[in-house]
């Protein structure tokens, strides 16, 4: 008879096993009592293994999405982790009193006030599928769709908001003395550098300064801001916090709105890109804020991100999800709150569609020349021209993401208000009323 100590690994041979074990008289009990427990053990560990694998299902969310190969069904996850942020492990990070001040000097002190942690599950998939990334439209099916602008991301977050100033690319040479600077902070490998290394150095800036407010805005943009895989930095911002004193003039709103716009943008075009490399939180927010919950708004105190908890999200999302998302009324009255992008640091929206109207109207001519038909944007002080794009850029590639960035601009500039305003007009109207007669012509021959 064969030896218990060579009895099979699968649970069926061990029950097996035991049975003939026990009809043999001179095999102790014991043997047979340790041959059964073990496939116990076995079962449960499978039935543990099995419970496991179901709840990591449940948190994958299937969205239908239109790529180049069809419409597919496809998993959309996102790397940015506000649940993590400030925390070791299961354990607080505390900022000084001094290391607060620095956070506020700089901007950031808006992302301390966020309320929740893990995002509710299957409305960033959901977003993400129905964002234009392009037009920076966010489609709800059956609903109207609402732009997304710089403005929205300063509501939200309260990060620096400066129109013009963007961060550019990085050079060879910002690239060289942003690895001389993490070598002083004691890296010797750059690459290996990520989120939780840079928060193990705020221990040693109890008193802030320049270097804690430099790497503090490299951990935001690690993991919330525009986090890219296994949370590593984000080098090419090394120009916009080579000088901590001018970290605050920079507009970071547009570079993480812009972040998030390009990593969405790859993700809807590639099957095979199933991560969101940017700040998801910017999506949810706005719709929350668009979509109110039962028909009761959030509050309004900026910055947004301090109004809404995990337990109201939570409770949220888990009856949308049930019955499905974009159910409620639109709201687009008062949002966004901040115009300072919109109108060019204007204090009153009614103030610019008085005063600029006709000057944006100007601004447009639509031509039908001999090679096609065109619509030419007169670009006034605020923009840059091509040629002024060409001498920032250092190759084509850039310049024609430049020039793309700046015309898309120019367009939400010059018709979002205009657009939302025609949209409220329209569902007031009766049927028999004529819209108004578009500002935009096209010539005919």
């Amino acid at each position: 008879m064969e030896s218990p100590r060579n009895a099979d690994k699968s649970f069926e041979d061990n029950e097996s096993l035991a049975l003939v074990l026990q009809k043999t008289k001179n095999v102790d009990q014991n043997v047979t009592d340790i041959v059964l427990k073990r496939k116990d053990q076995c079962s449960q560990v499978d039935d543990a293994s099995k419970s496991k694998t179901k709840r990591l299902r449940a948190k994958v969310c299937v969205v239908k999405m239109e790529t180049e190969e069809g419409i597919v069904d496809k998993v959309v996850f996102t790397n940015c982790k506000p649940h993590l942020f400030l925390h070791n492990g299961k354990d607080e990070i505390k900022l000084t009193a001094a290391q607060l001040s620095d956070v506020k000097a700089i901007g950031f002190d808006g992302l301390l006030k966020v309320k929740f942690g893990k995002f509710p599950s299957g409305i960033i998939p959901y977003l993400v599928a129905h964002f234009d990334s392009v037009n920076r439209v966010q489609h709800i099916p059956n609903k109207p769709g609402y732009i997304i602008t710089a403005d929205d991301v300063y509501d939200i977050l309260g990060l620096p908001l400066n129109p013009g100033k963007q961060i550019m690319c990085k050079t060879k040479k910002c690239e060289n003395t942003f690895d001389n600077w993490l070598n002083k902070l004691g890296f010797q490998n750059v690459e290996a550098v990520k989120a939780k290394n840079l928060l193990a150095l705020f221990s040693r800036y109890p008193e802030g300064g320049d270097d804690f407010k430099k790497i503090f805005v490299l951990y935001s943009l690690c993991l919330i801001l525009a986090p890219l895989p296994d949370f590593r930095l984000r080098r090419s911002i090394y120009p916009a916090i080579a000088d901590a004193a001018t970290i605050q003039s920079f507009d970071w709103c547009s570079f993480v709105l812009d972040t998030l716009c390009e990593s969405i943008r790859r993700v809807n075009s590639d099957n095979s890109v199933k991560y969101v490399n940017g700040c998801v939180l910017i999506l949810l927010f706005c719709y929350c804020y668009r979509f109110p919950y039962q028909g009761k708004p959030y509050s309004r105190s900026l910055p947004l991100v301090k109004n809404i908890s995990e337990k109201l999200m939570k409770s949220r999302f888990e009856i949308e999800k049930a019955k499905g998302f974009g159910r409620g009324v639109l709201v687009l009255d008062g949002l966004p709150i901040t115009h300072q992008y919109t109108d060019w640091c204007k204090s009153s929206g009614d103030e610019f569609e008085d005063n600029k109207k006709d000057e944006v109207v100007q601004e447009i001519v639509a031509e039908e020349p001999s090679e096609g038909r065109f619509v030419k944007y007169m670009l006034n002080e605020r923009w840059s021209t091509d040629e002024e794009l060409r001498s920032k850029a250092k190759d084509e590639l850039e310049l024609a993401e430049l020039i793309l960035k700046r015309d898309a601009e120019v367009i939400t500039d010059a018709y979002y208000k205009r657009v939302n305003a025609y949209k409220a007009r329209r569902d007031n109207e009766e049927d028999d009323q004529v819209m108004p007669e578009s500002t935009l012509y096209l010539n005919k021959q």
